[in-house]
């Protein structure tokens, strides 16, 4: 059962111990980037991926103050223990987190163009692609009051 829980002083050295596969590094910042920019930006939310008592993965999400909206910023598996179905399952439970805990009506993301397996795994929970960010990544977003 995968479980969501914050990065604390108490987790975060396994975090940012966690790395992609080589030929997906220009993807996704480093983890101890991503716990190291939340401690300057209180809205950021960095959350460890754990299947039982061992972290498999990140996540890292919040409201962006420009639109308001959730955005989940970073989203990764160890390289080990990737194509498990970590990536599907830690993300149905942030959705199902965002729902049940908060008033968000939507989840948006962005990923780079090349990411064809973070395209896939986003257009197949119900993310809409809705185009292209000033930074170029492609963006996507799902609403979370259907369903």
């Amino acid at each position: 059962m995968i479980v969501l829980r914050p990065i604390t002083r108490d987790n975060w050295e396994d975090a940012a111990g966690l790395s992609v596969h080589d030929d997906q590094v220009d993807f996704v910042m480093p983890n101890a980037w991503s716990i190291a920019e939340s401690q300057f930006d209180e809205e950021l939310k960095p959350t460890g991926i754990y299947d039982g008592g061992k972290m498999v993965g990140f996540l890292c999400y919040g409201i962006n103050p420009r639109d308001g909206h959730f955005w989940l910023y970073r989203l990764m598996i160890d390289a080990e223990l990737q194509q498990k179905g970590y990536g599907r399952a830690a993300l149905n439970r942030l959705i199902d987190l965002l729902r049940r805990t908060t008033n968000a009506t939507e989840l948006n993301v962005g990923y780079d163009p090349r990411n064809e397996v973070a395209e896939r795994l986003y257009l197949s929970l119900g993310f809409a692609k809705t185009g292209v960010a000033p930074w170029g990544e492609l963006t996507a977003r799902l609403d979370l009051t259907v369903g």
